[in-house]
């Protein structure tokens, strides 16, 4: 049953009984499952990005850190790679694109930044995620409506989906299984699944579905989180397409941007409905618990991009 257990679940003689993977420990609930905090590790935070600047805040939406200004007005897209510590970005404007990356040691500020020459031009790229085992960038050109990948150098670059593609909007990795997940609303809109070279394309969500744009995975129950911007909802299903579940519903949702999952969370990005499309604000939903109460945690300009920086988010 979706929500009875925050991640493994194994059935007992006419019970059940609730456990935590690896870095994670049970909670006094017996059902929520939290970051083991060892010395020496930095705790989870939001890593954020909009047009004009790259910020970090606590998971409650409080002590915002700005990383890096961005003085070029265009679209961004932004990832990071844990294990090297290291946050790269894509800033394209309507004449040119680059890719740049950076340290980000103790999260107080960039260090040794650099521009990685991609054999292809992002010029207009408009979302991105890093394979954090190989360091592969994926993107997602929104002219040419494909999604190609280059690897960590930049110097080679394949496109790998491109039938079929008419608006792709979002695009979600699980590196552990050979996986990438996009949302796109062309002609039919859907969600689908496919394998991380193009192969195996799937649609695993192609019904009550409008307007979807952005996605997040829980790498480790194997679940799709989406939005969808027509419709105003979060729904979620697992890898396959089945076991589908409405999160949240209504207004407070009626534009996300952006999504990231962790722990018993979903964090989400978008329009806050009373101040016009100007102002952007981050949501707190609890994604198991459908009754409980989301949180607006802060608001945040023009902010497009979320993602959870911490070593659990990109499991080994």
């Amino acid at each position: 049953m979706y929500g009875a257990c925050s991640q493994t679940c194994t059935n007992t003689y006419g019970s059940y009984r609730c456990s935590c993977t690896e870095g994670y420990i049970l909670q006094p609930d017996r059902i929520s499952c939290r970051t083991k905090q060892d010395p020496g590790d930095s705790h989870p935070v939001l890593l954020i990005g909009g047009s004009d600047r790259i910020v970090i805040t606590h998971l409650n939406g409080t002590a915002l850190q700005p990383l890096r200004s961005l003085s070029v007005n265009g679209t961004l897209a932004l990832d990071f790679q844990h294990s090297q510590e290291r946050v790269c970005w894509a800033l394209s404007t309507g004449s040119s694109g680059q890719l740049r990356c950076a340290g980000i040691r103790n999260l107080r500020g960039f260090t040794r930044e650099q521009e990685i020459k991609t054999q292809r031009s992002i010029q207009h790229v408009e979302q991105m995620a890093i394979d954090w085992l190989t360091g592969n960038f994926y993107f997602v050109d929104h002219s040419s409506d494909k999604i190609f990948v280059c690897n960590h150098a930049g110097d080679t670059c394949v496109t790998i989906l491109q039938l079929d593609l008419l608006n792709p909007k979002g695009i979600a990795l699980d590196p552990l299984m050979g996986m990438l997940f996009i949302t796109d609303y062309g002609t039919v809109a859907k969600l689908e699944r496919c394998n991380m070279d193009g192969t195996n394309r799937t649609q695993i969500v192609d019904y009550k579905i409008e307007q979807p744009t952005a996605v997040a995975l829980d790498t480790i129950k194997k679940l799709v989180y989406w939005a969808d911007a027509y419709l105003d909802y979060i729904d979620v299903v697992d890898y396959h397409g089945r076991n589908r579940h409405t999160i949240i519903h209504g207004i407070q949702v009626s534009y996300v941007y952006a999504l990231a999952v962790f722990e018993d969370y979903l964090y989400a990005l978008h329009s806050a409905p009373s101040e016009g499309s100007s102002s952007v604000e981050l949501l707190q939903v609890h994604r198991f618990n459908i009754t409980a109460e989301s949180m607006t945690l802060t608001s945040l300009g023009n902010s497009r991009i979320l993602h959870i920086y911490h070593k659990l988010a990109q499991p080994k």
